[in-house]
């Protein structure tokens, strides 16, 4: 018999590894027999085997990659009402954030959105490009995160922003 754990002091090294690693979300079309599914007490969910998304059609940087802390009184929410406060040492909480451009993608019906560690990019991208041309995405790298979601059109003029958290 025996047990096994991974200390606080892993996970924080773990995060600090994803945090200096690069990412990209890519925006999904998803699977419209989603639609109208997510009121029922099942709502649709992800394998964890999945290893892409289903219909992409967009491509961005995150606008911020930070380690974070849960505070019951921080500014940075998650979609489950949790706060947090950003930190300037390594937690074992990292928080990615997608921040469309307004207008982007107007129009796409978006189901789902992965986020990819350490993609390969074509080195013609300008480092600080938030939205990424597909022919730039040379290798996707690994699904680190997948979220399912309720459809919502993207909106020209309008602005899509969302926290992801890794929470090792």
């Amino acid at each position: 018999m025996s047990a096994d754990l991974m200390p606080l002091s892993g996970r924080r090294a773990l995060a600090a590894l994803a945090r200096a690693s690069s990412f990209l979300f890519v925006l999904s079309r998803g699977n419209p027999a989603w639609d109208g599914q997510w009121t029922q007490p099942n709502p649709p969910a992800p394998l964890l085997d999945v290893e892409d998304v289903l219909d992409p059609f967009g491509y961005a940087r995150p606008t911020i990659v930070d380690f974070v802390v849960p505070d019951l009184n921080g500014a940075i929410y998650d979609d489950d009402g949790g706060r947090y406060s950003i930190s300037a040492e390594p937690t074992r909480y990292v928080r990615s954030r997608l921040s469309l451009p307004v207008g982007a993608f107007a129009g796409e019906p978006l189901r789902e959105v992965g986020l990819f560690i350490n993609p390969v990019i074509d080195p013609s991208v300008a480092p600080g490009a938030v939205i990424v041309p597909p022919a730039a995405v040379l290798s996707l790298g690994d699904l680190l995160h997948v979220r399912w979601d309720d459809r919502h059109v993207l909106q020209d003029g309008g602005h899509y922003a969302r926290n992801f958290f890794e929470r090792l």
